[in-house]
C-alpha cells in the first residue's frame, strides 16, 4: 500500500533526524556548497554569452541547488539504510547511491536549462554528450562533487567521536 510506504519513509527520515542526520546534513551541505561553487566558477569559460552574462551570482545559485541535491541524496540514503551515519561507512553501494542519481539529476537539469528554458548555452570548447546534446562538465558536476563531498564528510566524521545514537 503506497501510504504505508510513505509513512515508513517519513518515519525513517524523522528517526534519522533524531539520530544526528541533521548535523551530518548541515556539514555535508557546507562541504558540497564549497566544492560546487569552485566547480561552477571553473567551468564558466565553457559557457556561451547567455551563460556568462549570468555571472557569479548564478554560480552561487547553481552551487546552492547542487548542495541541496547532494543533501537530498544523503537523506535518501538515511531512508534506504535507516541509519543517519550511513555515510561514515559508505562503500561501493553507498557511493553508487550518490553517483548514479547525481548523474541523472545533472543530465535532467541541463536538458531543462539548455533545451527547454534556454537559460544558457555553450561555447564550442564545451564537450557535449551526443544523445542529449548537453554539456559534459555541468552534467558531471553532481556525479563528481557528490562522492567527493561524501568522502570529505567521512573524513571529517572520522575525526569526531560518534555522536550518541548514531
Amino acid at each position: 500500500m503506497p501510504s504505508s510506504a510513505c509513512e515508513s519513509a517519513a518515519r525513517a527520515v524523522i528517526d534519522g533526524l533524531r539520530q544526528g542526520s541533521l548535523r551530518i546534513a548541515a556539514g555535508l551541505f557546507v562541504i558540497a556548497l564549497s566544492l560546487s561553487l569552485a566547480w561552477e566558477i571553473a567551468q564558466m569559460p565553457a559557457f556561451g554569452p547567455a551563460g556568462q552574462s549570468l555571472g557569479l551570482g548564478s554560480c552561487a545559485v547553481a552551487a546552492t541547488w547542487d548542495a541541496a541535491a547532494i543533501v537530498g541524496l544523503y537523506l535518501w540514503g538515511v531512508v534506504w539504510t535507516g541509519r543517519a551515519d550511513w555515510i561514515r561507512t559508505a562503500g561501493t553501494i553507498g557511493y553508487g547511491m550518490l553517483v548514479g542519481p547525481g548523474l541523472l539529476l545533472g543530465i535532467l537539469a541541463e536538458i531543462v536549462a539548455v533545451h527547454l528554458l534556454a537559460w544558457w548555452d555553450y561555447r564550442p570548447s564545451m564537450p557535449r554528450i551526443p544523445i542529449v546534446q548537453v554539456g559534459l562538465w555541468p552534467t558531471l558536476s553532481l556525479a563528481v562533487i557528490t562522492p567527493l563531498s561524501a568522502w570529505t564528510a567521512q573524513w571529517v566524521l572520522a575525526l569526531q567521536p560518534a555522536a550518541r545514537g548514531t
